[in-house]
């Protein structure tokens, strides 16, 4: 529903050779909160030991307000045609508010220091995961510590595969006054095991790089491996481009990509942001919590210095410092509206490319799907 806006669907009395029916995108929402909504009185809690990789009332909260959040996009027939979107009704705000008030609520959810969300062990240390993905110290079906092997060059500790970096228009919004001690930019206190390991910081990289001695580190041509924020999709060297280190290598085994550090899909810091943002999109709250008071409850906690004012873009750029490399920003960039602009590497783009054209190979097995527009 949320890449290519429909959704195949099998009832549960169709035969082994039907095809599937395809349902649109308000089709699809309506079903899934139908669905949500009727399974979660049965469903355990977090309260009760459930565990934060199996489904939950909690879960089921945190995406019903994921939903309720992104509706005007997602109850749109041809998304494209009210793109930016501006019709956030103030009753589908209220429930994106009453779902996350169920999480402020619950004695198990809190804020956590934020780099034990994502270490070794966090569903069991940290008190911030509603959803996991399940990894185990021999079996690591969603692989967390790939996204470490993704950034990191190849004579760092462990050996990475060099492909990603983050583009300098995103790693901006670290460089805003009170972001200097931010620890979600940059930390090497935060994991000290993992230091003294492999030399990394959690965080973004940026400068010259060290190894577990601390001895600096070259290229693999004798050059200083120094991190730039310059950055080119085509003309890069191998040491351009900040690297984020999110999921970090164990420090006991640094080269094992079984790290058995469960991968997160809903985490309470974004349950608070997507109230904060409900709340600048018209919504009410019982509580009386601001916007401006949830986003600075979350940047202290951070060790970031408190905003004093809130606004779209400052919303947008908070949750890009929380949640970035979570799989969360093209949902957000297309609900704030900047999904389309340029950026390195990618000039502007028309609206319909905010749903992805329908697979050939999906069109040619099923004459249900009609191609997205544009494509």
């Amino acid at each position: 529903m949320d890449l290519y806006g429909q959704v195949p669907f099998r009832p549960v009395d169709a035969g082994p050779n039907d095809i599937p029916e395809v349902k649109s995108r308000p089709e699809a929402f309506d079903f899934i909160v139908k669905d949500l909504t009727e399974a979660r009185p049965d469903l355990p809690t977090l309260t009760d030991g459930a565990g934060a990789s199996r489904a939950t009332k909690e879960s089921v909260d945190f995406l019903l307000a994921k939903l309720y959040l992104n509706k005007p996009i997602y109850t749109t027939e041809d998304p494209s045609s009210g793109y930016p979107f501006q019709n956030f009704a103030s009753e589908d705000m209220n429930e994106v508010i009453s779902r996350v008030n169920n999480l402020i609520d619950n004695a198990y959810l809190n804020l956590d220091d934020y780099w034990v969300n994502f270490y070794v062990n966090n569903t069991e240390e940290s008190s911030e995961l509603v959803f996991v993905l399940d990894n185990t110290s021999t079996d690591a079906p969603a692989a967390a510590s790939n996204f470490s092997f993704m950034t990191l060059h190849y004579n760092q500790t462990p050996s990475g595969w060099n492909g990603f970096t983050t583009i300098s228009e995103f790693y901006s919004i670290f460089e805003q006054p009170g972001e200097e001690n931010d620890i979600r930019k940059n930390s090497s206190t935060a994991l000290p095991e993992v230091k003294d390991a492999t030399g990394l910081d959690v965080g973004f990289l940026k400068g010259q790089q060290y190894g577990p001695d601390g001895e600096p580190l070259e290229d693999r041509g004798g050059n200083p491996l120094v991190f730039t924020e310059d950055v080119d999709l085509f003309y890069s060297n191998e040491r351009q481009g900040i690297r984020a280190i999110k999921y970090p290598p164990r420090a006991d085994n640094p080269s094992n990509t079984v790290t058995g550090t469960d991968f997160i899909i809903a985490r309470y810091a974004d349950a608070l942001l997507m109230k904060a943002e409900a709340l600048l999109r018209g919504g009410t709250d019982p509580k009386g919590q601001t916007a401006l008071g949830i986003v600075n409850q979350i940047r202290q906690q951070r060790g970031a210095d408190p905003l004093t004012s809130i606004d779209l873009q400052t919303m947008l750029d908070e949750r890009g410092r929380e949640m970035y490399w979570e799989g969360w920003r093209r949902n957000d960039q297309i609900r704030f509206g900047t999904f389309t602009n340029a950026w390195t590497g990618k000039e502007e783009s028309d609206a319909y490319r905010i749903l992805f054209p329908i697979p050939q190979k999906a069109m040619d097995t099923n004459p249900n799907f009609t191609q997205n527009t544009g494509y």
